[in-house]
């Protein structure tokens, strides 16, 4: 009786018509490589039956599919290579921002320490007729209200001077701000606000690379600006 022998696929070894091992060509690992596929592609030749060889269209078929194994293979290591050739280049363009100003999405948050408070930064497309910072607690109570006088199209601060609408000062510790303006028609829109800090250190941690102002740090990603001089502002009371 004939003995032809299959390729059992799953563990790469062949098996006659009664199941019993012929050859062993385990494999320790799932992933199907570039060669364990020729492999497999030899093996499925020397053992095709030859009353019913593969026909040209399946053999070709299969050759492409290694094609594109061996593609995929090789992108996805110049991927792997790229990715890291970024992470350097970010690395390196962060150290560049020690020592300076930044502008930075703190979600809404100033803080104010013994030193004063955070300086708040908004930009207007166009010139609103009138604008102003609300400082509130962390409960959303406004505590101090500053109006922005000569609020200009471009990049406006406000300084808050760390108190409230009453005059007395507010204990240190974060609080939150809200940048709103006004049509004149007594429509108000509250606009994006963000504060400046000034660079002191970069940390690479689990949370990526972050900026370290004082005793506080601020993800990389949140940084939307490098201040190079003295920014235009527009006074507050």
């Amino acid at each position: 009786m004939s003995t032809a022998t299959t390729l059992d696929p799953t563990t790469y070894r062949t098996t006659d018509e009664y199941g019993l091992f012929t050859q062993s060509k385990a494999k320790s690992s799932k992933d199907l490589g570039k060669n364990e596929f020729m492999t497999l592609l030899v093996q499925q030749m020397q053992n095709q039956d030859p009353l019913e060889p593969v026909q040209n269209q399946d053999f070709i078929a299969q050759l492409a599919t290694f094609s594109s194994l061996e593609q995929l293979t090789d992108l996805n290591k110049q991927m792997t290579s790229l990715s890291s050739g970024q992470d350097q280049l970010i690395n390196s363009q962060s150290l560049t921002l020690i020592g300076r100003d930044v502008v930075a999405n703190t979600d809404g948050a100033v803080r104010l320490n013994s030193t004063g408070a955070d300086k708040i930064v908004c930009q207007f497309d166009s010139a609103p007729s009138s604008a102003r910072v609300l400082v509130q607690d962390s409960h959303g109570n406004t505590l101090r209200t500053i109006n922005m006088n000569d609020a200009h199209a471009g990049l406006n601060t406000v300084q808050w001077d760390g108190k409230d609408d009453h005059g007395n000062a507010l204990a240190a510790g974060d609080y939150k701000f809200k940048v709103v303006t006004s049509d004149g028609r007594g429509n108000d829109k509250v606009v994006d606000g963000y504060v400046e800090l000034h660079v002191d250190g970069i940390h690479i941690g689990a949370n990526g690379i972050e900026v370290v102002s004082g005793d506080r740090t601020v993800g990389f990603s949140n940084v939307i600006e490098i201040l190079a001089s003295q920014t235009a502002g527009a006074t507050g009371n």
